[in-house]
């Protein structure tokens, strides 16, 4: 069972590759990681690592300088600890994370197909 705050947190990243970008990051902090750089580590596209980049830094857990280089970094103490036990929990847990990543957006998909389904009179 994964706690609710994790849970949360998780599926607000939206991706297994969200998860996958801040636990390299997180894993390797102060690094500072190039686009290429992530992408050759994590056998990616400079387009997905951009974008998973750019979802990071909106949430606060990735900064980036004047010439893109990204590295890890936490808004407030409590961020900071709730991706501790979230990168903890991956790597003692991965498929609970993976399955409730892939739930939560298989679940958006569902609401979405019910919405267009046709009623019967």
């Amino acid at each position: 069972m994964v706690p609710d705050d994790l849970a949360q947190f998780a599926c607000s990243l939206r991706s297994l590759w969200a998860l996958d970008v801040l636990n390299l990051l997180y894993r390797s902090r102060p690094r500072e990681w190039t686009v290429p750089d992530v992408t050759r580590e994590l056998r990616s596209s400079d387009t997905l690592v951009e974008q998973t980049l750019a979802l990071l830094e909106g949430r606060g857990l990735v900064a980036r300088d004047a010439s893109g280089l990204a590295r890890y970094q936490f808004a407030d103490p409590a961020t900071d600890d709730l991706v501790a036990r979230l990168m903890e929990l991956y790597k003692v847990r991965p498929v609970a994370l993976i399955d409730l990543i892939y739930s939560d957006t298989n679940q958006k998909l569902r609401i979405l197909s019910n919405a267009f389904r046709l009623k019967k009179d």
